[in-house]
């Protein structure tokens, strides 16, 4: 029970270092999402657990999962090694695909440079693999680390008696239930958001601005909207101007600290999507009810004094 004490504080330090707004002392839950990768999760957890269950003697995982469970224990040294070895394995093999992948990633980024305004949420997910690998390594130093402390080695006679045939069936129950999940998260967030925009995106430049916000600086952005269909482009191109004054508006409400905040950006982006969407109908021509579908800052927030 210790070490899962200390994996949930790990957690719970985890997600107060992604929830908090240091700047304003706020929490901001939706920047967990920004750390929520499916796919990036099986493609690191899969092969470890593959090569780590394939590369170690069978009754490896078992002893590791019972050494790491229980508080004292009296194991043989052929058992301790065994179990040290899977976790070992596994964190080593884990940080392995974390790197694999994020440079595959940015390979592929590297060949799609058409849209710079993609570079920066690609890059970020491209990042999720690496640290899921870290945090992967990480936990599994600190099991090997317990294993190594809290086991007493005793004589080969007095064995813990584990089966040495690992329940393949569980392990095969594990995997398709993960694959199957990241299918269900896949199809959620690629089909319900991607499927809606056409094979050409459609952009809405709406040009620079430049407001005076609560501190009184003076805040200049380029802006563009991204739609998932002509026929909403033509309707907020009729109400230009309605659509500039709810950006303006939003703008001005902003802080200085609210600006120089990453964290705070997806809130604001957030915040004129929700606001604008109210400007469509509620029965419209088009398919897709939430055609808005982002808003592009083409420049970073730039702050100047009046």
């Amino acid at each position: 029970m210790d070490y899962i004490k200390r994996v949930l504080v790990f957690w719970l330090t985890f997600l107060l270092a992604t929830v908090v707004d240091y700047s304003t002392f706020t929490l901001q839950f939706d920047a967990l999402a920004w750390f929520i990768d499916i796919p990036s999760l099986v493609i690191v957890s899969i092969p470890a657990w593959y090569y780590a269950i394939s590369s170690t003697p069978p009754n490896s995982y078992a002893l590791s999962r019972k050494l790491i469970k229980i508080g004292q224990l009296q194991a043989t040294q052929k058992e301790r090694d065994n179990a040290i070895s899977f976790i070992r394995l596994f964190g080593n093999i884990s940080l392995l695909m974390g790197v694999i992948w994020t440079a595959t990633s940015f390979i592929i980024i590297g060949r799609n440079l058409d849209d710079l305004s993609t570079i920066g949420p690609a890059s970020s997910v491209a990042f999720l693999p690496l640290l899921y690998g870290l945090i992967s390594k990480a936990l599994c130093y600190v099991a090997e680390e317990r294993i190594v402390h809290i086991t007493t080695i005793v004589p080969e006679g007095l064995s813990m008696e584990i089966s040495p045939k690992p329940s393949w069936g569980k392990v095969a129950g594990v995997l398709i239930g993960i694959l199957l999940l990241m299918g269900s998260f896949t199809s959620y967030f690629f089909m319900e958001e991607d499927s809606n925009l056409n094979e050409q995106p459609y952009f809405l430049s709406l040009g620079e601005f430049t407001v005076t916000i609560k501190d009184g600086k003076r805040l200049k952005t380029q802006i563009q909207l991204l739609l998932s269909d002509e026929l909403p482009l033509e309707f907020l191109v009729i109400r230009r101007p309605q659509v500039e004054d709810i950006i303006i508006t939003e703008l001005r409400n902003l802080s200085a600290k609210e600006v120089m905040s990453p964290s705070s950006h997806a809130q604001i982006e957030q915040t004129i999507i929700k606001k604008l969407s109210h400007i469509f109908p509620q029965d419209p021509e088009w398919d897709d009810l939430k055609p808005l579908k982002r808003v592009l800052f083409n420049k970073e927030f730039y702050l100047t004094d009046n």
